[in-house]
């Protein structure tokens, strides 16, 4: 079997730098998984990991006969060691996010310069909110190198090959700026190796308080519906699933019905201001690697969430889970419409918000939008589905201010935000005027209410 000297010196010190980044459990892809010391060796010493290897094609061969021959036992409690798959990021595709963490050991100085913003680019599409990428090997600094062994590495790649070379630190960490990565760590390692760790963004996480405080809850009658079809094990109280739970408004419908929920959300903002209950464990976790055990619950429940990550491993995902029979449903609402005043004040009130909705912001929605407006409709639904229940909607009472900040928490705005422009005051000044009470009066705020549901094959 391809063996390397290299990796079986530093897959220990890596390994323990892993252990203090990664959060439990994570899914993880690895690019340029070389011979596979370094996956097998984290499968077995790093619990609740999904360890996706991966290789370019003609070297794929060589890392799949170590991960079948070493990937299979002795594992780390939880953890699993995939398959190797193919991934050239000059030329893609890249797999299916998303990933809580990208790695990548001694590849930057190898691969050509032009495939370095490939790498980073790609691994910022697949990450999840709040994902990690790290990246392993020597570095300079702005053309300065750490040791003399590290120069004399540099000129021995470039007199190989020109494209190769140490790259700089600096323009690694611009490069994922571009990305919307921000750096986190520059971790000095033995033999003058560096592990650089950067983070992606969390749409949620700035907003975290204001999302808890301005988010609405769902229908009673669809709750009770939906707690209505559990059914659980003789004796057994239901164990329902809510990916994507935020701040926990559905959790909480459903413990207040006597059902337990575990709550996942990949966001560690949302979840330390989610409502608490004795029925409810809140865990940070992606929705394609939940940490559930296989056929373990009786339901699954996605609130205004799905469309974030839609797609064949949380379907895959939600189907290990499940035992026969349970309910899976995805429930959100469409955009807003005013009521509780004179047509002729509402109005001009909801032709500036239609038009701040589909025209101002429309730059800074996320394509995942389409799927909220559609009602979820075009996206695979992995069992015997139902007829959604009909004519439901959500209604609140509020103030200017209160709707402001319930727009403030939408991902349209916190993209324009974190690009240096805030819509929302432009909206505030011109709402004020036909609102009632110059905005301090309250109106009827009503979401037709949508979604998918039905039995997991």
């Amino acid at each position: 079997m391809l063996f390397s000297e290299a990796c079986e010196r530093n897959k220990q010190p890596i390994a323990q730098e892993l252990a203090r980044w990664l959060p439990r459990p994570a899914r993880v892809l690895e690019v340029g998984s070389g011979s596979g010391q370094h996956a097998v060796h984290f499968s077995r010493q790093l619990s609740q990991l999904d360890w996706q290897p991966s290789e370019r094609p003609e070297a794929l061969a060589a890392l799949q006969q170590r991960i079948a021959h070493e990937g299979r036992n002795q594992l780390a409690p939880g953890s699993h060691l995939a398959d190797a798959l193919t991934l050239d990021v000059s030329t893609g595709p890249w797999p299916s996010g998303p990933f809580e963490a990208v790695f990548t050991a001694n590849t930057a100085h190898i691969m050509a310069a032009s495939a370095v913003p490939q790498l980073v680019a790609g691994a910022a599409a697949v990450l999840a909110p709040g994902g990690l990428l790290l990246l392993y090997g020597p570095f300079s600094d702005s053309g300065r190198h750490s040791a003399p062994s590290n120069a004399a590495f540099d000129a021995h790649l470039r007199s190989l090959d020109p494209a190769m070379g140490v790259r700089d630190a600096d323009w690694i960490t611009a490069l994922a700026a571009g990305h919307g990565l921000r750096a986190r760590a520059d971790v000095a390692l033995p033999a003058n190796n560096r592990l650089l760790v950067f983070s992606a963004p969390d749409p949620f996480g700035s907003v975290a308080e204001a999302y808890a405080r301005h988010r609405p809850t769902y229908p009673e009658a669809f709750m009770d519906a939906y707690v209505g079809r559990l059914q659980a094990a003789p004796g057994q109280t239901p164990l329902v699933w809510d990916c994507g739970c935020g701040s926990g408004q559905a959790s909480l419908a459903l413990a207040t019905r006597g059902v337990r929920v575990i709550a996942t959300d990949a966001s560690a903002a949302q979840l330390a201001e989610a409502s608490r209950h004795p029925l409810i464990t809140y865990r940070q976790a992606s929705a394609s690697t939940s940490g559930l055990d296989r056929a373990s619950v009786d339901g699954v429940l996605v609130a205004q969430a799905v469309h974030w990550f839609a797609g064949e491993a949380f379907n895959a995902e939600a189907c290990r889970v499940c035992r026969p029979g349970a309910v899976l449903a995805w429930i959100g609402y469409l955009p807003f419409q005013l009521a509780g005043a004179e047509p002729s004040q509402l109005a001009p009130l909801q032709q500036h918000l239609d038009h701040w909705y589909r025209e101002v912001l429309a730059p800074w929605w996320p394509p995942q939008r389409r799927w909220v407006d559609q009602g979820y409709a075009g996206l695979s639904f992995p069992g015997e589905e139902w007829s959604f229940p009909p004519d439901l909607t959500i209604e609140r009472r509020w103030s200017l201010p209160d709707l402001l900040g319930y727009l403030g928490t939408w991902s349209a705005v916190q993209a324009a935000r974190q690009a240096g422009h805030d819509p929302l005051p432009e909206l505030s000044a011109v709402l004020a005027a036909p609102w009632p009470r110059a905005g301090a009066g309250a109106l009827t705020v009503r979401w037709p209410f949508m979604g998918r549901w039905g039995r997991v094959d």
